[in-house]
């Protein structure tokens, strides 16, 4: 089946939800990183889901983007 380019580009228009390191109009509910224990701001979409996956399995799923960049360096220097 054909499809047009706006098929796979409608979502383009939507910002991307970012983690804060502070309290803003939308990123109001403070988590902790799972990894570092870091405070951060996120919103609604994010919190809930969050949420969701600490009810389920006990277990903090959110990491943060730091982490997350460390984690990548550190694959990046384990490849070379």
């Amino acid at each position: 089946m054909n499809r047009i380019r706006a098929f796979y580009d409608a979502d383009r228009d939507q910002k991307m939800a970012v983690p804060t390191r502070f309290r803003t109009e939308k990123n109001k509910h403070e988590l902790f990183c799972g990894n570092c224990g870091e405070v951060v701001f996120v919103d609604d979409m994010i919190f809930d889901e969050v949420k969701g996956m600490l009810e389920k399995t006990m277990e903090n799923p959110f990491v943060c983007e730091d982490c997350i960049e460390e984690y990548e360096d550190l694959a990046h220097s384990r490849g070379n």
